[in-house]
């Protein structure tokens, strides 16, 4: 028995089994779905059931607290954050041998993320059959990851308050609408972790919140977990003066003040200018039907016409798509989401940015909405979720997680052809409507709605996407505001920002031994074909690269992951091409703090040898100090690993400016987004999908139709 800083580690206690299935042959349930034991022991996101047992299991033997519970000193142990527990993913070698049965079953694993008694946070690994329990990794206490339910910072915040108290209702009236809102601050260091309060009007409709800002914010160093150790708030903002220390506040003349006052009759009502409508007919909630009471499903394992795969959501992350095969053909190991990113214009005291991963893309959410999310009949897809609302405060407590509604998948018309040809000679055309099968997660992140979707289609491509709506971030207007974004009501300020998406793309095609292959069409006259003598012409100049790599997205450049062994006749080899959609690149500097941590942002596509211990191209724990980044893109390529005949993980990064308007208020399109497409490059003889019936309502093969 081995005792670390307090902790009982390596004991082996009473046996948990948890998530049994039964090993046997993958059998279908006659729509698109199947059952697949071993996928669902490799890669379903852990069930409630099975992080309520955990949590359990962790707070006994470290011993550790479950939830926070509203403490404001953090001295105790407590597990913590988006990522509290969730599946440690099994080694792709083990993997692999066990679903292609020439290997054992390997563990099914957890990880469980502990604040420990105010001194780091550690990750432990927790077996969930033999119910041992190990220390993996560990982070400094300051870059903990972010926890709904942790309140520390409103003792100081509520005294504050209190001394501002006279000044505050001249300048807003009420204080009790009022509601402060602790962001990460750009200052944040690995010893100090700095949070910058803003405040917000809270009516009784709460969402309109987003769209009422006050005047008035300040600095909180959080440097230790007591926060009676702390300093005192500083750099206030009020009203377009700053920075001040509280004593300069308390004396400001009255000439420098302010008035903001929110008349409730025009402002937080159904169908005004701040709160969606429409005023008429019943929600879309009230439209649904019953839950029903068969499992609730963490992953689904898919059958559908050529395609086969599992698909599940992760607590942090969100979608993730395994085990891909297309005609019996292998194309990915994994495709998901890695990151969603946000990064805003201001000034110093109001710069911030989002690692959606740490807000998590499961614990703010809802459950789909069947007619509205999905179509009706769409296969459900479960996640567990921990983080809620309770007694006017957030929780978040694994040890009471249940299930919501967090994916869909779901057949779909496409509004283009799969094939089509008019013959010239006698006018008639010919041709078969595409279709795809959509899996989509919707998460919600605070004030932002983010919908992933993966579209497998009949071709044999694939498209990722990633689409945001939701309420706009904003500020009080302030002079010069509107250099900065956009001004969208009166004294409202909508600040300019970037969406940017990464994700990771393990494509194994034909097996995983693959290269990168690149492509860039240049015009002249080629010097190795000597036929040339006259006219210039466009031509193909392609390599193989060596070692990892990032790309710029540049024009009239092209990327295939290639397996060399393989090829048609004498094409080039076969392949997936990447063909990212319309993108932005980052135009912040390569040392912006926010960069540093969202390296991601800097290139188009990046492809790395893969590494198990390289799951992420960021880190949970990075949303605070992001000058000291954790994990980054930028750091897989430092050793410039070989990449050809090996096995690589190509991390696709799209994103999207927004430059905001006055017709997204109160809510913005959730047709808003950015995408890339995978696409067959050499692998088949012909088309892919030359072999689908014309019947597009059948939606079958031709050999199926006879």
């Amino acid at each position: 028995m081995l005792v670390v800083g307090g902790f009982v580690l390596g004991v082996l206690v009473r046996s948990l089994v948890i998530g049994e299935t039964r090993e046997g042959e993958t059998r279908g349930n006659g729509k698109f779905l199947s059952y697949s034991a071993r996928h669902e022991m490799l890669f379903f996101e852990l069930s409630s059931e099975e992080v309520v047992e955990i949590a359990e299991f962790v707070r006994k033997m470290l011993p550790s607290e479950t939830s926070l519970r509203g403490e404001t000193v953090l001295t105790k142990n407590y597990l913590s954050g988006t990522s509290a527990v969730e599946l440690l993913p099994v080694p792709k070698e083990e993997a692999v041998a066990y679903l292609r049965g020439g290997g054992p079953r390997p563990p099914r694993l957890a990880k469980v993320t502990v604040l420990r008694g105010g001194m780091d946070v550690t990750e432990f690994r927790v077996d969930l059959k033999e119910g041992l329990i190990e220390p993996t990794s560990s982070y400094p206490f300051a870059k903990r990851p972010y926890d709904m339910g942790e309140t520390s910072f409103l003792p100081l915040v509520e005294a504050t308050v209190a001394q501002l108290k006279p000044l505050l209702e001249a300048s807003f009236g009420s204080i009790s609408v009022m509601m402060p809102f602790a962001f990460n601050d750009i200052s944040s260091t690995r010893e100090s972790r700095v949070s910058t309060v803003r405040f917000f009007w809270v009516p009784e409709n709460f969402q309109a919140m987003w769209l009422h800002p006050y005047p008035l914010s300040f600095r909180i160093a959080q440097t230790s977990p007591d926060p009676e150790e702390w300093p005192e708030p500083y750099d206030f903002y009020y009203c377009g003066h700053g920075p001040l220390s509280l004593p300069e506040l308390l004396d400001i003349p009255r000439w420098r003040r302010c008035e903001v006052r929110i008349d409730d009759r025009v402002n937080g009502n159904k169908g005004d200018w701040d709160i969606p409508g429409p005023t008429c007919g019943p929600s879309t909630w009230d439209k649904q039907r019953a839950t029903t009471t068969k499992r609730k499903k963490n992953g689904a394992f898919v059958n559908w016409m050529d395609w086969e795969f599992a698909a599940t959501v992760k607590p942090s992350t969100g979608l993730a798509i395994y085990d891909i095969h297309f005609k019996g053909k292998s194309v990915a190991y994994e495709i998901s989401l890695a990151e969603a990113a946000a990064l805003y214009s201001g000034v110093d005291s109001d710069q911030v940015f989002y690692l959606d991963s740490a807000y998590s893309m499961t614990q703010l959410s809802g459950d789909l909405i069947e007619t509205l999310d999905c179509p009706s009949g769409a296969e459900i897809v479960y996640a567990p979720k921990w983080v809620f609302f309770e007694n006017g405060g957030f929780e978040s407590d694994p040890a009471r997680a249940f299930p919501f509604k967090a994916a869909c998948i779901f057949e779909t018309i496409e509004d283009e052809t799969l094939w089509r040809h008019t013959t010239f000679v006698t006018g008639k055309a010919d041709g078969v409507r595409g279709r795809a099968l959509a899996v989509r997660a919707v998460a919600t992140v605070g004030n932002y709605d983010y919908i992933t979707q993966m579209a497998f289609r009949l071709d044999g491509s694939i498209v990722c996407a990633l689409k945001f709506g939701g309420f706009m971030e904003t500020r009080y207007s302030e002079p010069g505001e509107s250099i900065l974004g956009e001004i969208v009501h009166d004294r409202l300020a909508a600040p300019l920002h970037s969406h940017f998406a990464s994700f990771k793309v393990d494509l194994d095609v034909l097996g995983t031994s693959n290269s990168l292959e690149k492509t860039t069409v240049r015009a002249g006259n080629p010097t190795h074909v000597p036929i040339f003598d006259k006219y210039p012409t466009k031509w193909l100049d392609r390599e193989i690269l060596e070692t990892e790599t990032a790309t710029d997205g540049r024009p009239l450049t092209y990327y295939r992951i290639i397996n060399e062994d393989h090829a048609i006749g004498d094409a080039t080899p076969s392949g997936y091409a990447i063909w990212p959609g319309p993108t932005v690149p980052q135009v912040l500097d390569d040392d912006h703090p926010f960069v540093r941590t969202c390296a991601f942002t800097k290139r188009a596509i990046v492809v790395t040898r893969r590494k198990d211990q390289e799951p992420r191209c960021t880190s949970i724990y990075d949303l605070y100090a992001p000058a000291h980044p954790t994990v980054t893109l930028d750091m897989f390529l430092q050793d410039e690993e070989p990449i050809r005949n090996t096995d690589l993980v190509a991390w696709v990064n799209v994103g999207k400016e927004h430059i905001t308007r006055t017709e997204d208020l109160p809510l913005i399109s959730s047709t808003f987004g950015a995408h890339f497409t995978l696409l067959p490059w050499n692998i088949f003889d012909k088309h892919a999908g030359q072999d689908i019936s014309r019947d597009i309502s059948a939606g079958r093969r031709c050999e199926d139709s006879t």
